[in-house]
């Protein structure tokens, strides 16, 4: 792979994680059932994970 790729893959990759941790600052939508059955790091992983995903794959993937 050239290095211009790569560094672009790295650079898309670090954006979508520093833009996923900007968003789950923010105040969480009120989840009752997600909270009786999961942890508070479980809820806070899943909320990463659906944030990330969705950010990845509109920014990266939809291009």
């Amino acid at each position: 792979m050239h290095q211009d790729v790569a560094n672009f893959i790295a650079d898309e990759f670090l954006a979508c994680v520093q833009n996923t941790i900007g968003r789950i600052q923010h105040e969480d939508t009120h989840r009752p059932f997600h909270a009786a059955l999961l942890s508070e790091q479980a809820l806070f992983w899943s909320r990463f994970e659906r944030s990330f995903s969705t950010s990845f794959g509109q920014r990266v993937i939809e291009l």
